[in-house]
């Protein structure tokens, strides 16, 4: 028997790190993103479990579990309530609402786990073992699952054969050692992903690297209105074709912008207007453009999708971007936790650390690397008037103010990822 979870959030983030790490563990899920919306899901899909955040929009978790429980169906169904507040008197009226539990964010993976494990237990008797739920893709030959730690997907292929990234084997392609996927992450919005994956694509094509920058963040195409770009949507109308189609044709969609670098940018997309790629669709597009480019750069925004996913079974290396405040650390060191479970022990790991103020942060480097549990490889702090004149001209950082403490930064980090 699989148990089905659901999370309700109204944080994208927060959803999708809980829920891969739950979905590692052998669980279904499910989710929503707001209380109404957790409510209608929960009659729907009817989980074993409900992971419900407690202040969100339109109806708040509170409100949501006291709905829940009013309904039969749900008398019995464990509730666990969660949030980044550490207030008594939201843990009491969270328990009053009906919740059986009650978490503060961040929490530890394994204790979210043995949390969720006790109360399925309780609910449902005997727990099946992990292993005996956990889906593992297995093909020929056997690769990881995205979902799956490398040692446990080594222990199934022959002493001969290494694993393979899924999206990679899927193809039948592996990444040759001369080329470079760097995929560029942020822990959440506005903490300086496009303008990190613009400045160090800038950096590696002006190094004589042939480069391609890619926006795979599907909503907003920022890169395309960061560079003002007049004709950002190229990537979508590669969503319609197939693989094959995308293979033999995706060079007439790479737009060149400066020597050594091209484009393949997306529309800013917030209403869904234009068709979106596919997991399956970004692995064709990064390994074709594998065959032209030394180093690809790639936003993926702050979400997890199949897009991301793909990608970073793909990565060589990982940027981790994220601004000195307590949300964003938070949110940190719940995606670097997760990477960790989730990536290839070949594919680095790279945080960044980018000041909006300038460098008047009062978090030092060495506080930042104590909470997350990672070494800090970059602190870019970016002046207002930087960033509102790059913004202005549609130029990156490190052209525009190359002598600057932020244009040193970005040249030096760039020139790191190129050596590792």
């Amino acid at each position: 028997m699989v148990y089905k979870i659901l999370i309700i959030d109204d944080h994208p983030e927060t959803r999708g790190i809980i829920g891969q790490v739950l979905k590692h563990k052998g669980y279904h899920i499910v989710t929503a993103e707001n209380g109404q919306e957790g409510v209608e899901v929960a009659e729907r899909e009817l989980p074993h479990i409900i992971l419900c955040d407690y202040m969100m929009p339109v109806m708040d978790g509170v409100e949501a579990v006291r709905k829940l429980r009013k309904n039969d169906a749900f008398d019995k169904v464990p509730i666990i309530m969660f949030t980044a507040v550490d207030d008594p008197r939201q843990k009491l009226a969270a328990f009053d609402a009906g919740a059986d539990d009650y978490l503060n964010k961040p929490t530890e993976p394994p204790e979210l786990v043995d949390r969720v494990q006790i109360l399925l237990q309780s609910a449902y008797g005997e727990m099946p073992k992990v292993e005996e739920t956990a889906t593992k893709v297995v093909s020929k030959p056997k690769v990881a699952s995205y979902f799956l730690s490398a040692s446990e997907s080594e222990s199934e292929l022959p002493s001969n054969e290494q694993p393979k990234p899924q999206a990679q084997a899927e193809a039948g392609f592996l990444l040759p050692a001369s080329r470079q996927i760097i995929a560029v992450m942020g822990v959440r919005g506005g903490v300086g992903t496009t303008t990190t994956a613009i400045n160090i694509a800038s950096v590696l094509s002006g190094a004589g690297t042939a480069t391609t920058l890619v926006d795979f963040d599907a909503k907003k195409g920022h890169i395309g209105l960061y560079l003002n770009q007049k004709t950002p949507g190229a990537l979508n109308a590669l969503a319609s074709m197939s693989n094959g189609e995308i293979a033999s044709q995706l060079q007439a969609y790479v737009a060149p912008y400066a020597h050594n670098l091209k484009l393949l940018l997306a529309h800013l997309n917030v209403d869904a207007q234009y068709p979106i790629i596919s997991g399956t669709q970004a692995a064709a597009i990064l390994m074709a453009l594998a065959v032209s480019s030394k180093a690809t750069v790639v936003d993926l925004g702050n979400t997890f999708s199949d897009v991301s996913r793909s990608t970073l079974e793909l990565a060589s290396q990982v940027v981790v971007c994220l601004r000195p405040e307590r949300i964003a650390l938070v949110a940190a060191r719940q995606l670097l936790s997760q990477l960790q479970k989730i990536l290839f022990v070949s594919t680095n790991v790279h945080v960044v650390l980018v000041d909006f103020s300038g460098g008047n942060s009062t978090l030092p480097k060495t506080a930042v690397e104590n909470f997350l549990g990672h070494s800090v490889e970059a602190v870019v702090p970016i002046l207002p008037r930087e960033m509102a004149q790059t913004t202005n001209k549609a130029e990156p950082i490190v052209s525009l103010f190359a002598q600057s403490e932020a244009g040193i930064a970005y040249r030096q980090f760039a020139h790191l990822l190129k050596k590792v």
